[in-house]
């Protein structure tokens, strides 16, 4: 007997990601993004192409494109995160299938899955110049050691579990 059932990941991440509009995507090239990047990306795309109002500099006159976005000629920036409201929602879950087994050794159905996240911590050998960011090639070698120390520990117990006395006697012989 088998059991398919879904498996939905919801990735927390702080701040809060959030997927953008497919408008708001194209202006900023990019498709998920924190509240805050949103809002000084498209502030850099004012920025660049001189659409503050020499006049009073609160007002943002729109570009085409920007105009297209949040169908608005003028606006001031203090309204900017309004505007982006409507064109954020919740980022998709990771969805996985799995057919649960409810006969048989549970250990035989074991499965593993590679699922890509992103990640603004560096991985870069000796990390110079970014001492409190991310982690060194050396840290991330000695957290794969850990778990695998740790995944050897598991091994050892199921071994126990299937048969305490002959597990024992391999301990014993390993001192």
């Amino acid at each position: 007997q088998e059991q398919t059932v879904q498996i939905l990941l919801y990735l927390d991440t702080v701040p809060i990601k959030w997927r953008l509009s497919d408008a708001l995507a194209e202006l900023l090239e990019v498709n998920i993004e924190t509240r805050p990047k949103i809002i000084a990306s498209i502030w850099k795309y004012i920025k660049e192409r001189g659409l503050v109002d020499p006049k009073d500099k609160n007002i943002i006159i729109a570009d085409e494109t920007l105009k297209t976005v949040f169908s608005k000629d003028r606006f001031e920036f203090s309204e900017i995160t309004s505007l982006i409201t409507g064109h954020l929602s919740k980022v998709d879950p990771v969805e996985i299938e799995y057919k649960i087994k409810l006969n048989g050794d549970f250990r035989e159905y074991r499965k593993c899955y590679d699922i890509t996240i992103e990640s603004e911590e560096g991985f870069e050998e000796g990390n110079e110049g970014n001492e409190n960011r991310g982690r060194s090639v050396t840290e991330m070698d000695d957290l794969a050691k850990e778990i695998k120390d740790k995944c050897e520990k598991i091994k050892n117990l199921e071994q126990f579990v299937e048969d305490p006395v002959k597990t024992v006697e391999k301990w014993i012989d390993e001192q």
